[in-house]
């Protein structure tokens, strides 16, 4: 028949000062090398970089996908950033185009000497 498990008793004569005693049941010793405090194997407790991002990053991803499923329209819960706007960027880009043209005649037209065209008579 099969060895019953059972929790060990502590003898009522030496219950005070005596060690636990030891049976055959208990195969997972505990050695003095494998101590988690020693200095050797310290293990880091603060988060790596990579899982600080990694965290972001997925929060970020939750967020605009719940943003989605229930709005069923923006990923930003219903804000429109102007960069999501076409008539914004097209005006944008319209204000580029004529800052650096006005820019482009205010300069003096200056022409290096090997982009002239020498002609001769």
């Amino acid at each position: 028949m099969a060895q019953l498990r059972s929790r060990p008793t502590a003898n009522k004569s030496t219950s005070a000062s005596s060690t636990p005693p030891s049976s055959p049941t208990h195969q997972h010793d505990v050695s003095p090398t494998s101590d988690p405090s020693s200095s050797d194997e310290q293990i880091s407790r603060l988060p790596s970089p990579l899982d600080i991002l990694r965290l972001t990053v997925g929060l970020l991803i939750l967020s605009t996908a719940l943003s989605y499923f229930i709005t069923s329209d923006s990923l930003t819960w219903g804000y429109r950033p102007p960069w999501t706007q076409p008539a914004r960027i097209k005006a944008w880009l319209k204000v580029a185009a004529d800052v650096v043209r006005e820019y482009m005649q205010k300069q003096p037209s200056t022409t290096s000497p090997h982009m002239t065209k020498v002609v001769t008579s």
